[in-house]
């Protein structure tokens, strides 16, 4: 049995029972939005997820790209003068960190003879050109990763010589007798 004060008036009563019926469904309604988020909210929850994986990777692979100042062989089409994917992405993550500054870029020729890799050697000078850059900023040679050493064809033979003196290393059920097995030149 409801028993109502006598200085309570119905409509005060009624004004309360629908305000606390207002707040009940205002926390009903915010709970389904956050447990159930729409389409447009389910789709900028991704892309931010998406985002922070990605650039954190990307920052990584430029960084490094940047650092080392190389293109290999796997750069190009295997036996051809035309960059890769990978090729036209490093190359253009270099022309961008170094525009309008001197910087040296390393060529290894890797399995290309000496006309492919002159060959290629252009193909990398027109796209600097096309892209605004000037040749008399840009060395191009066969040095080391990340600067200066020895040319790869004595890294090549330094590294073999000292294969050869160390005899076989077993790895598991794999073996390095030759440069060529060894997971840097492509090997395992």
């Amino acid at each position: 049995m409801l028993v109502l004060n006598p200085n309570f008036s119905t409509r005060a009563f009624c004004t309360v029972c629908v305000f606390a019926g207002l707040l009940s469904q205002g926390c009903q309604g915010k709970a389904q939005k956050e447990t159930a988020p729409t389409v447009l909210q389910h789709d900028m929850l991704t892309q931010i997820d998406r985002w922070a994986v990605t650039v954190p990777n990307d920052q990584a692979v430029e960084g490094a790209v940047i650092t080392q100042r190389v293109l290999y062989d796997y750069h190009f089409s295997t036996g051809t003068d035309r960059l890769t994917k990978t090729g036209h992405r490093d190359l253009e993550i270099l022309i961008r960190h170094y525009r309008g500054q001197d910087w040296q870029l390393n060529m290894k020729p890797g399995n290309a003879g000496p006309d492919l890799y002159k060959n290629r050697i252009k193909v990398v000078e027109s796209v600097l050109l096309s892209s605004g850059m000037s040749l008399e900023m840009v060395s191009i040679i066969d040095g080391l990763p990340g600067g200066t050493g020895v040319s790869s064809d004595n890294a090549r033979r330094i590294r073999q010589d000292s294969l050869d003196g160390a005899g076989t290393l077993e790895q598991g059920q794999q073996s390095i007798r030759s440069v060529s097995d060894t997971p840097l030149e492509g090997g395992f």
